[in-house]
């Protein structure tokens, strides 16, 4: 069984988890000890030289900074269509904003007053 998560992408660490500006979908590896390195790997090095306000970029920066790393390239990745409610089977949610990374564990039906804070890493 594959572990699913997404991650979205907010342009303002006040904007509210239920209007990201992208998310990414990934179908499986998705549990916090394999992505929450990676993705604070990436938004680290990513916040040296752009800004993570700019969403678009970033999140199309991750998705390739993730596939390069993924055996399968590109397989099992996908940008939703429908940013406002959570894939049906996800198992976690990652929140990435210019100050932090946020995990959150998925619960009932996947919607996201039903996602509980897991961890809070800032990003340097």
């Amino acid at each position: 069984m594959s572990t699913k998560c997404q991650i979205g992408f907010y342009e303002s660490p006040h904007q509210v988890l239920e209007m990201p500006s992208v998310v990414i979908y990934k179908h499986c590896d998705g549990y916090p000890e394999f992505m929450e390195e990676r993705l604070l790997d990436f938004a680290s090095n990513f916040s040296q030289q752009h800004s993570l306000r700019d969403y678009e970029y970033a999140s199309a920066q991750c998705l390739i900074f993730l596939a390069s790393e993924d055996s399968d390239g590109f397989h099992g990745y996908g940008i939703c269509d429908n940013r406002l409610t959570l894939h049906f089977d996800i198992r976690y949610y990652y929140r990435i904003d210019e100050h932090a990374l946020y995990t959150y564990k998925a619960f009932g039906e996947r919607q996201f007053h039903e996602l509980e804070l897991v961890d809070r890493y800032p990003i340097i």
